[in-house]
């Protein structure tokens, strides 16, 4: 991901080209994926190279995301019988302290945006 793997010619975009993928296990499955979105435009790529499977979706709509997500969880089901659960909705108490955004839970190694810390009634923190 950090390593270059392609020159670009220079340019906004930047001069090289490096490869990142997001890496996941679901069910015991490893799962491997890149995705991205630009102006309405969505676009997921997902591997499963344990049973030779690879998916790609790409859409012309701001919320293509949701498809993605609906397809990806048919795919997997129907093609690999990995059934995916919803996750757990966390509880989190209503009022103005119970959402803070700290300095602290900002990345110590770039510049990215804080990271919302919730508290709950017993101080214990979910982020």
């Amino acid at each position: 991901m950090k390593q270059p793997n392609a020159r670009i010619g220079g340019g906004v975009l930047g001069d090289q080209v490096g490869i990142g993928w997001l890496l996941r296990h679901l069910k015991g499955v490893r799962t491997v994926g890149h995705g991205g979105s630009t102006s309405g435009q969505e676009s997921a790529l997902q591997l499963i190279p344990e049973r030779d499977f690879a998916i790609t979706i790409l859409t012309n709509a701001v919320r293509g995301e949701r498809l993605h997500t609906e397809i990806l969880r048919w795919a997997f089901e129907n093609y690999l019988g990995i059934v995916q659960e919803d996750p757990k909705r966390l509880d989190i108490p209503d009022g103005p302290s119970s959402l803070e955004i700290t300095d602290s839970a900002r990345c110590s190694s770039c510049e990215c945006a804080p990271t919302a810390v919730a508290s709950s009634a017993s101080g214990n923190s979910v982020s």
